[in-house]
């Protein structure tokens, strides 16, 4: 009989526990419910297409700053070179390139 013994502190904490994982178990079902219905294919397709818009936003934003760089080291080389408007200069670039 002293086997099966628990002292009160002890079953307190077993029903503590017990209570604790209740809690846990009515709060993973309730979030369950909330997926209910959902079409998964549909979310992947979403998902896909969110990040290929990223990638191509990222390659956007990629390009720009590239052309700012250029255009920036290229303001700097016409001014050093003495020229009094890059905007000419750059026209002249552009014809001469074309």
């Amino acid at each position: 009989m002293l086997a099966n013994y628990k002292t009160v502190a002890e079953v307190e904490k077993i029903t503590t526990a017990r209570d604790n994982y209740k809690s846990q178990l009515e709060t993973a079902q309730t979030a369950l419910k909330e997926f209910e219905g959902v079409d998964v294919e549909n979310l992947k397709s979403e998902i896909a297409k969110l990040n290929t818009s990223l990638k191509d936003k990222e390659t956007e934003y990629q390009t720009k700053i590239a052309d700012m760089e250029f255009n920036s080291v290229l303001d700097g080389a016409i001014s050093k070179s003495g020229a009094k408007n890059t905007t000419v200069v750059k026209a002249l670039l552009v014809l001469t390139v074309n």
